[in-house]
């Protein structure tokens, strides 16, 4: 289906916008944190301030349940317990 109505049009250019901002900001802290990591956690250093920022580093120990494996090895109990809900992707490429 194509369509030409103006709240659809600019509803999926905002979403793509949203996106690429999304994209660059991510790409945009990678690169901060892998200066911070090297200039900053490397060195121990656990507070700093410059440029009006104050910029505290606290480590955690972090942990995530192995789903995959909970399901091989207990599938019964994996299906029991498994809830499962409906969500809907909204994919978008560039058209031709």
């Amino acid at each position: 289906m194509k369509t030409n109505d103006p709240a659809i049009v600019n509803a999926m250019e905002l979403l793509k916008e949203a996106r690429e901002l999304s994209k660059a900001g991510t790409e945009l802290e990678t690169e901060a944190k892998a200066v911070l990591d090297e200039q900053v956690r490397q060195k121990g250093i656990k507070s700093v301030a410059g440029g009006g920022l104050i910029l505290t580093l606290t480590e955690s120990a972090a942990s995530r349940f192995d789903t995959k494996s909970f399901r091989k090895e207990y599938p019964d109990m994996a299906a029991k317990f498994t809830k499962t809900s409906n969500s809907v992707i909204y994919n978008l490429k560039e058209a031709v």
